[in-house]
């Protein structure tokens, strides 16, 4: 059984070319797409996608929600085994659809300690890891 894998894509460009990473006979793409980069369609043959006006969290679960909808036999079976963003705009996006769907993979709690750099020394701090100086500013 292939693997099914939703993709969270803000680019059009050569970094875009999933299917160079994911092939066809061991992974079904799907994909939400920012409008404005419709080419990536063509390039990456999803099973199925959605356009996006925006990547903000409402309207990808809305997407995603439609996407089950579609594509899910069994309401109790969530069809993706991983969810990826590739641009550091959409990790905490991501992570926090992980979270709403329980998609495998780095969850917000994770993802916030590589994006606040004040959670990520505070954590570090906790395991004896030396880091440089440094001061909250609230």
């Amino acid at each position: 059984m292939k693997k099914k894998i939703l993709i969270i894509n803000r680019w059009d460009d050569e970094f875009s070319d999933y299917r160079k990473h994911f092939s066809e006979d061991q992974y079904d793409i799907y994909m939400l797409i920012l409008i404005g980069n419709e080419k990536s369609i063509e390039i990456n043959m999803p099973t199925d996608f959605r356009l996006a006006i925006d990547l903000s969290f409402d309207t990808c679960k809305d997407l995603i929600e439609d996407l089950l909808i579609k594509n899910t036999i069994n309401k109790q079976e969530y069809i993706f085994s991983e969810l990826i963003a590739f641009s550091e705009y959409d990790l905490i996006v991501a992570a926090q659809l992980r979270d709403y769907f329980n998609i495998p993979g780095d969850h917000l709690e994770k993802v916030l300690l590589w994006r606040d750099k004040n959670l990520m020394k505070e954590q570090l701090s906790k395991f004896g890891i030396r880091v440089p100086k440094w001061k909250c500013l609230s």
